[in-house]
């Protein structure tokens, strides 16, 4: 593979992907782990609880305590999916959204909107560019709160430099009978992310599709996008997804592609979208 910079390997040499990269139209990108350093229904519970905690009212102690025994649930739910790899990620996002459901709004409010602003360095710039010629979205397990957050703060004075997003949406979670219809557009795993990827496609036809994913939760993206003309970029990918990827970030921050596309991409739309 070729070095393009530190942290950056590509299949494809610098010009070949300058080529390449000027066709694309259409961005889809994976949240947690890619945009985000963590997983963020993790840090809106921490910051539920921080928020919580510093209330100083009864009432708030009492629902952090029924916060704390919920975590104890879904820390032994991920145990047995450590153990049993083959187990789904539909019960422990289930089980999240019951206990974050108890919640009132504004401290749910209050504990997204933090959470944006803990972004890999660069990620919001980088976003700024890749928006700039394409339409760009989320695709990801996430809560639609948190998303919206991130359609709201990754923005100038302008608009969002997210044009659309698929995550799943807090108050259908708490609905057992939507959870249980056939053909939900839930996101519990690999092979949701792969339909609703594909819906995507469909909607906009675009030239060239650019997927950044990094586990295998996000291969059904990949594998939707490599049915058309793609270029796949593994943020920190794990051994899977490397394999299949034409550009590989082993970076710790977005700094060094934010660079690498502000000096390839030509901007077709004007000044006025960056």
């Amino acid at each position: 593979m070729y070095c393009l910079s530190p942290g950056i390997y590509s299949r494809y040499t610098e010009e070949e992907l300058k080529n390449l990269l000027n066709d694309l139209d259409l961005v889809i990108i994976d949240l947690d782990e890619c945009i985000f350093p963590g997983i963020t229904k993790v840090r809106l519970y921490r910051n539920i609880c921080l928020s919580l905690l510093g209330s100083k009212q009864l009432k708030g102690y009492i629902l952090l305590g029924r916060l704390f025994r919920g975590a104890f649930v879904i820390i032994l739910m991920k145990l047995v999916k450590i153990l049993c790899p083959k187990a789904t990620n539909r019960q422990l996002i289930y089980y999240f959204a019951k206990i974050t459901g108890t919640v009132p709004d504004s401290y749910l409010q209050k504990a997204a909107e933090l959470i944006p602003d803990k972004s890999y360095p660069g990620a919001k710039q980088t976003l700024e560019i890749l928006s700039a010629n394409s339409k760009l979205g989320i695709i990801s397990q996430g809560l639609d709160i948190v998303l919206k957050e991130y359609v709201k703060q990754f923005s100038n004075s302008q608009r969002s430099f997210i044009d659309f997003w698929n995550g799943n949406i807090l108050s259908d979670l708490l609905d057992r009978q939507n959870i249980a219809k056939p053909g939900s557009n839930f996101i519990f795993g690999s092979n949701d992310k792969k339909t609703i990827t594909t819906r995507r496609i469909e909607q906009f036809r675009p030239k060239k599709i650019l997927v950044i994913g990094h586990d295998a939760d996000d291969l059904g993206m990949i594998e939707a996008a490599r049915e058309y003309e793609s270029i796949v970029i593994g943020f920190n990918p794990s051994a899977k997804i490397k394999k299949i990827c034409d550009i590989i970030v082993t970076a710790k921050d977005w700094t060094g592609l934010r660079q690498f596309f502000f000096s390839k991409l030509i901007i077709k739309r004007g000044d006025n979208r960056i």
